[in-house]
């Protein structure tokens, strides 16, 4: 059975390779610890700076040339956007469609790959919407990145899939 919008098949992430789910892993060192919280706190920034609107603190969350890319159940793409500025006008272009107060819950947030400069996050996400006295759950999914820490020491997004349980 192919996935559609409006009924994705179970494990359609990992079917269409958007997920690689790994084996638990050991944290060997304090700066290993201290990296993934800080690759953590960048997706959780990403999320609140989007929700507040902060075109400055969202731009800062990726890398120059970061790509936004997704999937609605497999069944059809979003993006590319390619580079920071584009990106960032993307995701400002949407806030003009949207009168509800969102919310991005990121969840279940993994980090594999780790090295001194790059890593790859694996999380879920639950979206939802505050409007007229009432809250809604939006869509709910899946992140996909590649972390980035650039020469100042912070880890930015470098490459961010996002993968929607439904079109919303």
């Amino acid at each position: 059975m192919a996935a559609s919008p409006l009924n994705p098949v179970p494990a359609w992430g990992a079917a269409n390779g958007l997920i690689d789910l790994r084996k638990p892993v050991s944290t060997s060192s304090s700066e290993e610890a201290l990296d993934r919280l800080l690759i953590a706190e960048t997706v959780n920034r990403y999320g609140m700076a989007y929700d507040e609107r902060r075109e400055d603190v969202l731009s800062d969350c990726f890398t120059e040339d970061g790509v936004f890319d997704g999937s609605v159940a497999g069944a059809f793409e979003v993006g590319p956007y390619e580079g920071r500025d584009a990106v960032v006008q993307w995701l400002k272009d949407i806030w003009e469609t949207q009168a509800d107060q969102r919310r991005h819950c990121v969840l279940n947030l993994i980090v594999d790959d780790l090295a001194p400069e790059s890593a790859t996050v694996t999380a879920y996400m639950v979206l939802t919407g505050a409007e007229n006295g009432a809250a809604r759950l939006i869509t709910t999914g899946f992140y996909r990145l590649n972390m980035a820490k650039e020469d100042d020491g912070i880890w930015r997004i470098a490459h961010f899939s996002a993968g929607f349980d439904a079109a919303f």
